[in-house]
């Protein structure tokens, strides 16, 4: 089962972003809506953005997918309690 002190600032921001868009605030939702942006990101065509840039976004997302995979409703919500003045990524 993932720990909560395993999330870093890269996790943190991206649940906090997703979280807003998603009907049920459970990881399992979050998880859903993370895989379909992570997805979305490595389809989208080569062009302005920097490639190393997008690769990093694409392993932190991975990273993000990991994590929330295991990680139970009961920790999610203890995690979020002590997040809840943070604010995610604005991208």
């Amino acid at each position: 089962m993932t720990k909560l002190d395993e999330f870093n600032e890269f996790d943190r921001g991206i649940i906090l972003l997703h979280r807003k868009s998603v009907s049920e605030d459970t990881p399992q939702a979050i998880l859903v809506k993370v895989k379909q942006i992570r997805n979305a990101i490595a389809d989208e065509k080569a062009g302005k953005e920097d490639p190393i840039e997008k690769e990093f976004t694409l392993e932190c997302y991975d990273e993000v997918i990991r994590k929330l995979s295991d990680l139970s409703v009961a920790d999610y919500l203890l995690w979020l309690s002590q997040n809840k003045d943070l604010e995610g990524f604005e991208f």
